[in-house]
């Protein structure tokens, strides 16, 4: 007498563990995404709250920037650091405005470092790093006169987002960048 499963049951049960195989990575997946969503979602309340409270100080940007004078960037700085410690679950702040280059549209950014030195007044500005057919097409847009949205983009794999949130001053356009990115440090270190 020979006690073995029938071979339709085998492929059931294999069947069977497949499905739930699957929904299981479904669930995974499905709660990071939906967690991500959440997340993102609550640091675009706090920054259209600091944001809507602070309609002064952002068209007091406006004027500095349009001014250029190397001294009012260390005020915009302030600003900057201001506002980003308004929320204590808002991520980095940086401010991205436009300038030209050898006749070419160039982006420049306010962040957590300041390059002024007092002693001879100067401002060296720093450029920012965009991303072709991406961020580079949307700010090349935005300080070219075009109407734009909040660009918002985020990497799964490294846990990274940025928020990209356009300002129309009075007299100078901006970009608020609010942007999360972990940094590790070197093995072994």
């Amino acid at each position: 007498m020979r006690i073995e499963p029938s071979r339709g049951s085998l492929r059931k049960w294999f069947v069977a563990y497949f499905f739930v195989a699957i929904i299981l990575v479904a669930l995974v997946f499905g709660g990071t995404y939906l967690s991500k969503e959440r997340y993102l979602g609550v640091v675009h309340a706090q920054a259209d709250e600091v944001l809507n409270e602070n309609k002064g100080l952002l068209e007091e940007i406006s004027r500095l920037l349009a001014s250029g004078k190397p001294e009012d960037f260390r005020r915009i700085f302030e600003i900057r650091t201001f506002l980003e410690n308004q929320r204590s679950g808002l991520p980095q702040l940086t401010f991205i405005y436009s300038g030209k280059f050898a006749d070419k549209l160039t982006f420049y950014r306010v962040n957590e470092y300041f390059p002024f030195d007092p002693e001879k007044r100067t401002y060296t500005p720093v450029y920012f790093a965009c991303t072709r057919y991406l961020d580079c097409d949307y700010l090349t847009r935005f300080f070219s006169g075009e109407k734009v949205n909040i660009l918002q983009k985020y990497t799964v794999r490294d846990d990274q987002f940025y928020i990209y949130t356009p300002f129309n001053g009075k007299e100078a356009r901006f970009v608020l960048l609010f942007d999360r990115r972990n940094s590790y440090g070197k093995v072994g270190s």
